[in-house]
């Protein structure tokens, strides 16, 4: 075996919330997932302090905004993340700023992680290549530019392009069933049987937790409470994650009872905000987008119209294994008010009961099951570069965009 068979793959899941990164290994951990965001300054006076602070920082960021935090100083309670202006790279899905794109890249894998990307006559890289986890139904120039930006700007020796949602399936241990993945800024339903995806009833929203996030913003305003800025949003995030919950039975009946009980929380400022209504409200966007002015269908209704387009044959098998994955789906209940709306759905045309599975790590269930594909032999130990389910630096240099577009399944 040669030293580059040796080598493991880098699994990179870069989501519209967060960056989860880390080598293939055998107990499927994912390395780091730190917030897919950084935070620029502003005011000079906090630039300096960081610059000065971290001589470490990327060259190429101090001379574009003289220094900035990354996704991991942007957490916790000493967070400088109020001082600064808040941007995101990655919106629904896709790459749109490619120079923080790849400012995070930078950061992450070479200045933290210490790694050497680039393979070329002068180097070797430490790395077999890259799996590149995505949204599916991405538009294939999106794919094309982060390919080349990959092998042109890192050098790296490999590539391959992974789906966040068939990954996540994997991850779980199954190779059939409904994989409903929410995320930051995509929901998505995909029907895998026997480890093919049912392409004609893929479905894709540009609708996640980002717009759960903001309506929680609007609604905390009858709070008394205004969180508007960019830096805001982090902390909207966590009263979300730690509060919000999914209402079941009649929403009106909840939100009486919940106006008799409040939910306390403390703001970074030691304020203390009290939730009471709102907890269940905002959850309920999530199964009814329309409240907030969103003209889609709710989770439970776009899982049932991808399911309904899947062959007649196969419709129980995707109705028992119903698979949430992504952080939208970790509100408090989402689970047993899926599990009702699925069973009503199912129950009005007199079928069985549905079976809805939300394990406990299913934030990083696409990330362990791009582990487990980077570890079968007939995905790393291909000897026909040709005829292998990843690119390499060579043939992307021949074929160009066409051969990102032929390995591209949806």
């Amino acid at each position: 075996m040669s030293d580059s068979d040796e080598k493991q793959w880098y699994v990179a899941e870069v989501g519209s919330g967060r960056f989860r990164h880390g080598f293939t290994n055998s107990d499927g951990n994912c390395g780091h997932e730190p917030k897919n965001c950084v935070g620029i300054p502003n005011y000079s006076y906090v630039a300096n302090a960081i610059a000065d602070r971290d001589a470490l920082a990327p060259v190429h960021s101090k001379d574009r905004y003289n220094a900035m935090l990354f996704g991991g100083a942007l957490d916790g309670e000493t967070s400088q993340a109020g001082m600064c202006h808040i941007k995101w790279p990655v919106e629904r899905g896709v790459v749109k700023d490619m120079d923080i794109m790849n400012d995070i890249f930078h950061h992450e894998l070479v200045d933290e992680g210490k790694l050497s990307l680039r393979a070329d006559e002068d180097d070797e890289s430490d790395i077999a290549g890259v799996m590149h986890i995505e949204s599916m139904l991405g538009p294939t120039q999106g794919r094309i530019d982060m390919a080349t930006n990959y092998f042109e700007k890192f050098g790296i020796p490999k590539l391959f392009f992974g789906l966040s949602s068939i990954c996540a399936l994997y991850g779980n241990g199954r190779v059939t069933g409904t994989c409903v993945m929410s995320g930051h800024g995509v929901t998505e339903v995909a029907p895998v049987f026997e480890g093919h995806g049912v392409k004609n009833a893929f479905k894709r929203y540009n609708w996640g937790g980002v717009d759960v996030t903001r309506w929680l913003g609007r609604e905390l305003h009858k709070c008394d409470v205004a969180l508007e800025t960019t830096a805001d949003e982090l902390i909207l995030w966590n009263i979300k994650e730690h509060l919000c919950c999914a209402p079941m039975g009649k929403l009106d009946e909840q939100i009486t009872e919940r106006r008799n009980l409040a939910t306390e929380f403390e703001l970074p400022d030691n304020t203390k905000l009290q939730l009471r209504e709102q907890v269940v409200e905002v959850a309920e966007i999530i199964f009814d987008p329309k409240l907030a002015g969103h003209d889609i269908p709710g989770l439970a209704q776009m899982t049932w119209n991808a399911i309904q387009r899947c062959p007649t044959d196969s419709k129980k098998s995707f109705m028992q294994n119903i698979l949430l994955f992504g952080g939208n789906t970790m509100v408090k209940g989402l689970k047993e008010r899926m599990t009702e709306e699925m069973n009503a759905f199912s129950g009005a045309l007199g079928g069985e009961e549905c079976k809805v599975i939300a394990q406990p790590e299913r934030c990083t269930n696409s990330w362990t099951g791009a582990n487990i594909l980077a570890c079968q032999p007939e995905f790393s130990g291909a000897e026909d570069a040709t005829k292998a389910m990843w690119i390499g630096k060579a043939e992307f240099d021949e074929m160009g965009g066409d051969r990102v577009v032929r390995m591209s399944a949806c």
